[in-house]
């Protein structure tokens, strides 16, 4: 399951435009707190931003945001992007 979660991840990246400067990498991780992994990772890396998607329809608040997208939030040492899905 991870492979198939690495190599459709990697194809997703490849649909993305190149931007100079920019930088899309994948990792899958295994971890008992999401959270912690993905702030971990992020600082591995380098990143100098945390993007996340969520499935939130509304952008009235926080209390929208799943509960892996807020323990990022809280516990990130970087900015935290979170992007929502288009309105339909």
């Amino acid at each position: 399951a991870k492979k198939e979660a690495l190599e459709k991840f990697e194809s997703l990246a490849a649909d993305f435009p190149q931007v100079p400067g920019v930088t899309i990498t994948t990792e899958v991780l295994t971890h008992s707190d999401f959270a912690t992994a993905i702030c971990e990772a992020a600082e591995r890396k380098g990143a100098d931003v945390i993007c996340m998607g969520t499935k939130g329809h509304s952008r009235a608040g926080a209390a929208l945001l799943g509960s892996t997208v807020q323990a990022v939030i809280a516990l990130a040492h970087k900015p935290v992007f979170v992007v929502t899905p288009p309105l339909a």
